[in-house]
């Protein structure tokens, strides 16, 4: 019975050890390493006449942001994979998470535009809508979402903020180019917008 103690205590030394070594070893992310998940921003609306707050959140995310770098340089700044190779294209699958929110009174200090909607709020935040431009020098181009799929509450249920899981397939996209994701009123008029670019 004491050996298996002492052999155990050997293992797990060991394997410490090795895991301590391993984390000495692994490069450490700088501020200049992208995440997986990049947040785009808030916008804040004041809709009328309910006199309540309308907050919308954007983050953009894909596997294929993972471990890029930003090196800035005598050449200006450009974008590095993991395996430290230059980015050429955005990846080919992206997606966005866009919170809606609109809680009673108004808890966070961002500044609001008006909005006039006299329908009801509920509905509208089910309503939204979600266009994806990409810019390139004077030629735009319009992506209309793979899906979009509501997560957390069920639209069935009243509820005081939704929020979205926008997919799309880009077609080859130069890394130098401007994504703009556009969130959409129930009139399907453009309600803000969020930048993506490098």
């Amino acid at each position: 019975m004491r050996c298996r103690v002492v052999i155990l205590l050997i293992v797990l030394v060991v394997l410490v050890t090795q895991f301590r070594l391993a984390a000495a070893h692994r490069p450490k992310p700088d501020a200049n390493t992208l995440p997986g998940r990049i947040p785009l921003g808030i916008n804040g609306f004041l809709v009328r006449p309910a006199q309540r707050s309308l907050y919308l959140l954007g983050t953009a995310f894909s596997r294929g942001f993972q471990g890029w770098r930003i090196v800035e340089g005598g050449h200006g700044r450009r974008i590095v994979a993991a395996d430290g190779s230059s980015v050429r294209q955005f990846p080919s699958q992206l997606q966005f998470r866009v919170t809606a929110s609109a809680p009673p009174g108004s808890p966070l200090q961002v500044d609001r535009d008006l909005l006039d909607w006299e329908g009801d709020l509920n509905q509208f935040l089910l309503d939204l809508g979600f266009r994806l431009k990409i810019f390139h020098g004077l030629k735009v181009t319009a992506l209309e979402p793979d899906s979009v799929e509501l997560i957390g509450m069920p639209a069935d249920v009243l509820y005081d903020e939704r929020v979205y899981r926008v997919s799309f397939t880009l077609p080859p996209v130069p890394i130098e180019d401007r994504l703009v994701l556009e969130v959409l009123d129930p009139r399907r008029e453009r309600l803000c917008k969020f930048h993506l670019d490098f």
